[in-house]
């Protein structure tokens, strides 16, 4: 409701795949935060 389709993910382009990957991928890589080993 009044946010782009880029915003929500529903047309992301592979410049905002790669910003997302910076920060997700380092936590996505080793599993979901939820099953993070650190805890």
């Amino acid at each position: 409701a009044g946010i782009d389709p880029k915003t929500r993910g529903e047309a992301l382009t592979v410049a905002d795949f790669e910003r997302l990957a910076a920060v997700d991928g380092e936590a996505s890589a080793q599993g979901p935060p939820a099953e993070d080993p650190s805890q």
